[in-house]
Formats: structure tokens, C-alpha cells, sequence
């Protein structure tokens, strides 16, 4: 009879074919691992069915069956199949490596699993051991070489030292797996292990100590510079002013804390005391969420330059014995030549030679006045080379010049101005040698005769002139105004009485002591005609002869007048009786 395979059986019509002569044959390779239902299984088999009348009797591994007499039979036919070692340990994922991401300061002595390989075959052919190729001998396969029977546990590795991502970042390690078949099947697969960064360094300054020495400080002053080796914002830095700073620090300088970069905010200057030296501290802080930081110093010394001229001072002597700045002198006239007239002082904010000045008086006055040194450095004595005469002249300009020995030179004017003040040396002067006036006689008191004039050269109260009447000649007759020279009578005048006056004026200035001078007034008294015609006598008698001739004389009368000129001319004339006609 025939055999066949029950087509019913799908591994035995895959796998397997039966001949006529009843052995069973192999029609197709047999993977034990491709078969679902062996996998993970110690037992795998193939079960199918053969028909007709037969029985089956098992010769070594092959399968015979013989023919019996008698009607067509089923027979389930049940394959065993024996796992060999026919595969390598794989790695599931598809990717070219494995990875695996640990904090940094993941411990010494901890463990990690990363994906076991997969080997399909059973029993020692796929159990998998590891081995970890690490030239750094940082990580290794925890002991036992990571056997595990079931890829779901992983592979366990330990870590052997302590990691610092800031110097190794990034380890790639070859990671080997390797069964246990007779014949070792192996493969690998990279295994990079990634660090991830832990805030565990504070951003260091490259100094310590920052120093600035210069005179020209301007604008950005200093970069600072701090690195963090952390990433992200554990590795940002921020600077600022250490809360230590003062209020005097903020208020001449101002960081930017991204840059890190030290600006001024109002000029530096030497010649303040307050800002020629600065100390303060500065922070490089990092971003992370627990921020770290450090710190380092910043010195500011402010160095000085010439830049200023000098400044000179003059003092004089006040009343109560104390220096008084001026800018204007005050002199006595005709002080003693290199008197010693005011202090002057010279100050030059710089130091060493910049703040070394000398001073000289310019110009055509410096042949009146100089500028002497003194013993105390720094400081001058204004003296006058020659007697001052304010009549002369009664003020002086002295332009003075101030040099420092700094490069570059710094020079510097100053005007100091002198004014001569009045000594009573001048006595007043009439402005005519003598006056002559004249006057109507019979004025009535208080008239005007005429004025005098006198100057006085000095000033205020010592030229300020008085007049008055010497009491004798005849003074009495007249008045003087005080202020003005101004000639009064003090009474009506008698020219028939005295015709012509004198008498003498004083002028006398307000100094003290007063100086005086006088001069001679004579005053003409004009005849009025006051006075009528008087006879000698009273009576006059005369004798005649009879028969004389017309014309005849009979004598002489005579009278005279008081006045003068015209006024003192006479005519005469005969009034006869109204009763009797006179032959006169």
C-alpha cells in the first residue's frame, strides 16, 4: 500500500516527507530556535500524522514505517527536535550601540544594568556570559560574568572608580557576549556610557586677585574671567559685586553680570583721597538650581598724573590778626620799600614734581611788586619794591603766573588787584595865590562877595576841605561857608569908612593830623551915592564994593562929598529969596 502525510499536519508537511517504502525523511532544515512553540522550553517536538495500514518502529534517528495487512490506519508521529549551538548571542535593538546615562556623582561600587543579549539556543548553548572591554578599568561586569538565563534581567555592570564628567564625559566600551556551548559563539556591541552633569564645581576665577595700577582709568576697567566646567545652567556664570561692597564702591563701579566687565560709573581722581585706592570682592555664581559661587579680590590703585594746575591764594592780615583770603590787596601809600604786604600760598593737588610749583609777577608791575619766597615751602611774601604814591597812582593790577614741574607742565594765571590807600600827605592848595573881589557898599548882610576854591589830592576825608576865616584884619565883616568857600558879608559895608578890606581864608582838610593852607582875600568896596555934599562952613559973609561991574568975584564957597567918582562931582547954584531979587 501507499503511505502519505495527513494534510492537516502543518508541521509534517513543512518539514517531513514519507517514502513508499515507509522511510520518513526531512524535507527542509528544521530550526528549533524559529519554532515559536519551542521557544524557552526544554522539550521541543513536531507532531503530525501518517495515513495507511502500517506500524512504525524507530531505528536510531530514522523513522521507518512497515506495512502490515489490514484496513487503512492513521498514525500520530511525534518528532523531538534537539537543540544544537547554532546561534550567536544577539541584542534585540536595531541600534549599533547601547547607551546608558549616569549622573557623574554615581558612586563607586554601585551597579547599573544594560540590556542583555539574547541567544535562542537552549541550555548551555543559550546561556550567555559577558565581558566588558574597558581600557580605563572604570567599569566591569559584575562578578560571575553577568551570566543570566533570562535576558530580561539585564547585565549588571559595576562602577569601580569615582566618576567625573569634567574629566571624562563619555566612555566608549565594548560589551562581549559569549554562550556556553561546546564551541562558544560570541558577539559584541558598543556600550556608550554618557555622564550627565551634576553641579559639583563652583565657578573658578582665572586669578584670585585682579590688580589695576593706572593713572588713566575710563570706561571698561577690567575683564573678569571665571569658568565652570559643568554643563548647561550649572556651567553658566554670572558676575556680581560681593555683598560686602560698600555704597561707596557701588557709587564708583558697575559690573556687567553677563560679560563680567567692570565699568566706571564716575571719574576717578587721584586728588580726591577717597578715590585713590579701592579694594573689594567680586563673585562668580553659576545658574544651577542650587548655585555654587567663588570670589576674587579686586585692587584698584589710581596713579597720579599731572592733570592739576597750580592754584595761588593770597591772604592779608585782618583786624583780628586772622588771615583773610583776598583778591584785592589794600596797601597804605608811602610804605617803605620791601615791606611785607600780603602772604601768598601755592597749592597743586598733584604729587611729586607735578605738585611742586613756582610763581612770579609778570609785566610792568613786576618792577613795583615782587613775590619773595619764604622759608616755608610753597609760600611767598608780596612786597613792594618802591614807595607808593596814591596821588600818582592809586591802583595796580598784578598778573601772576604759576608753573609746576610735572610733565606735561601745567600753568595757571592769577590776578591780584592792589588798591593804594590814602595817607594825608597832601595839604589843600588854593586855585589862586590871592583873591580880589568887589562889592557895592550898603548891601545887606549875607550878600555874596565871591568864592575861594582849594583842592586836596588826598582821598576821602583826607581830601575833603573845610573853609574858615582867620580872626584878624577885616575878617569880622565877612563870613565863609565851610564846605563851599562862599564869602558873604556879615554887615553892610561903608566905602567911605573902609574902601578896601583884607582878610585871610584858611582851607583845612579832615585828615589826622589835618593839613591846611591860607590865602589872602582883598575886597574893594564900590561906591554908592550915599553921601550929600557938605559946605565947609554953615555961614559965609562976603563984602563987595558998590558999583562993581558984573562978574566981579565976591568970594569963594567950598563944599565936599564923601562919595567918589561922579557921585562926588558937585554943582553950585543960588536959591534967591522969594521976596527979593539978588544981584548975584
Amino acid at each position: 500500500g501507499r503511505f502519505s502525510l495527513v494534510p492537516s499536519g502543518r508541521d509534517g508537511l513543512t518539514y517531513f516527507t514519507v517514502q513508499q517504502n515507509g522511510s520518513l525523511l526531512v524535507r527542509r532544515r528544521v530550526d528549533r530556535d524559529s519554532l515559536k512553540h519551542c521557544t524557552g522550553v526544554a522539550l521541543c517536538s513536531l507532531e503530525f500524522q501518517v495515513k495507511r495500514n502500517s506500524r512504525w518502529k524507530e531505528k536510531g534517528r530514522v523513522l521507518r514505517f512497515e506495512q502490515t495487512g489490514g484496513p487503512p490506519v492513521t498514525v500520530s508521529v511525534l518528532v523531538s527536535v534537539l537543540d544544537v549551538n547554532d546561534n550567536r548571542p544577539e541584542w534585540q535593538q536595531r541600534a549599533s550601540y547601547l547607551e546608558v546615562r549616569l549622573p557623574e556623582d554615581f558612586a563607586a561600587g554601585r551597579t547599573f544594568t544594560v540590556e542583555a543579549a539574547v541567544d535562542p539556543d537552549l541550555g548551555a548553548n543559550g546561556t550567555v556570559g559577558y565581558e566588558l572591554m574597558d581600557p580605563s578599568s572604570t567599569f566591569s561586569v559584575l562578578a560571575g560574568g553577568g551570566i543570566s538565563d533570562s535576558p530580561d534581567s539585564g547585565v549588571s555592570i559595576m562602577v569601580g572608580k569615582q566618576l567625573d564628567r569634567e574629566k571624562v564625559g563619555l566612555y566608549n566600551l565594548t560589551l562581549v557576549a559569549r554562550d556556553h556551548g561546546l564551541e562558544r559563539l560570541s558577539s559584541s556591541i558598543q556600550l556608550r556610557i554618557v555622564l550627565d552633569d551634576v553641579n559639583d564645581h563652583a565657578p573658578a576665577f582665572n586669578q584670585s586677585v585682579y590688580q589695576i595700577h593706572s593713572a588713566r582709568l575710563d570706561g571698561a576697567l577690567l575683564q573678569l574671567n571665571a569658568t565652570d566646567p559643568d554643563l548647561g545652567p550649572n556651567g553658566q556664570v554670572e558676575f556680581s559685586l560681593a555683598r560686602t561692597a560698600s555704597p561707596h564702591i557701588r557709587d564708583y563701579f558697575r559690573l556687567d553680570r553677563r560679560l563680567g566687565r567692570l565699568y566706571l560709573r564716575r571719574r576717578l581722581d587721584y586728588e580726591l583721597a577717597e578715590s585713590r585706592r579701592f579694594e573689594f570682592y567680586v563673585v562668580a555664581t553659576d545658574r544651577a538650581v542650587r548655585p555654587r559661587s567663588s570670589t576674587a579680590r579686586v585692587e584698584i590703585n589710581v596713579l597720579d598724573e599731572n592733570d592739576c594746575a597750580p592754584e595761588l591764594q593770597v591772604y592779608q592780615m585782618g583786624t583780628n590778626q586772622a588771615l583773610l583770603k583776598i583778591t584785592t590787596l589794600s596797601v597804605m601809600e608811602n610804605i617803605e620799600p620791601h615791606s611785607f604786604l600780603a602772604f601768598a600760598s601755592v597749592t597743586d593737588a598733584d604729587s611729586g614734581k607735578g605738585g611742586e610749583a613756582e610763581c612770579e609777577i609778570r609785566g610792568p608791575t613786576s618792577r613795583v611788586f615782587q613775590l619773595q619766597k619764604t622759608q616755608v615751602k610753597k609760600t611767598y611774601h608780596i612786597v613792594n619794591l618802591e614807595k607808593l604814591d596814591r596821588e600818582r597812582r592809586d591802583s595796580y593790577t598784578l598778573p601772576m603766573v604759576c608753573r609746576d614741574q610735572g610733565q606735561p607742565q601745567q600753568t595757571s594765571s592769577f590776578t591780584i588787584y592792589v588798591q593804594v590807600l590814602d595817607e594825608n600827605d597832601e595839604p589843600p592848595v588854593f586855585e589862586s595865590a590871592r583873591y580880589e573881589f568887589a562889592i557895592r557898599e550898603n548891601l545887606p548882610a549875607q550878600s555874596r562877595v565871591g568864592a575861594v576854591r582849594a583842592n586836596d589830592r588826598d582821598a576821602m576825608r583826607n581830601g575833603r576841605v573845610a573853609y574858615s576865616l582867620l580872626e584878624f584884619d577885616d575878617a569880622s565883616l565877612f563870613s565863609v561857608t565851610t564846605s563851599g568857600g562862599e564869602i558873604l558879608t556879615a554887615a553892610p559895608l561903608d566905602r567911605e569908612t573902609r574902601p578896601e578890606l583884607r582878610f585871610t581864608v584858611m582851607a583845612r582838610d579832615h585828615g589826622d593830623p589835618a593839613l591846611n593852607a591860607t590865602v589872602t582875600v582883598r575886597v574893594r568896596v564900590i561906591d554908592d551915592n550915599d553921601m550929600t555934599p557938605k559946605f565947609e562952613h554953615d555961614k559965609y559973609a562976603f563984602e563987595v564994593f558998590e558999583n562993581e561991574s558984573p562978574d566981579t568975584p565976591v568970594g569963594n564957597l567950598s563944599a565936599s562929598d564923601g562919595d567918589e567918582g561922579v557921585n562926588a562931582q558937585m554943582y553950585f547954584s543960588m536959591e534967591p529969596p522969594s521976596t527979593q531979587q539978588l544981584p548975584f
